[in-house]
């Protein structure tokens, strides 16, 4: 007794904006740093490594598609720091972008 009610759900266009180690639009998740999924509301994701922002110029640069890295999702101001800090490479906007994190 189940009836067809997919004609009452309906879904929403989900696009996807990709962004490289510089800071660049690319056209897929592999090796992106940062996305935003633009949908109804908009959501903002930043790649994690260890906890922290990952940092594609330091240490763990070769670490981008590691298993232990992961995209989370962050606010506005966290995205638009990290996004700032791969344009520019100051290390000052990661650590502003960091701090960010534990704002309340």
């Amino acid at each position: 007794m189940t009836e067809d009610v997919s004609q009452f759900i309906k879904k929403k266009p989900e696009s996807f904006i990709f962004y490289d180690a510089d800071g660049n639009v690319q056209a897929k998740v592999e090796g992106s740093c940062a996305y935003i999924q633009a949908s109804s509301r908009e959501a903002y994701f930043v790649r994690f490594y260890r906890n922290r922002l990952f940092d594609p110029q330091g240490i763990d640069a070769r670490k981008i598609n590691s298993v232990y890295s992961q995209h989370k999702k962050v606010n506005k101001k966290v995205f638009d720091l990290y996004l700032k800090y791969l344009k520019t490479k100051k290390t000052g906007d990661l650590a502003v972008a960091n701090r960010s994190l534990i704002d309340v």
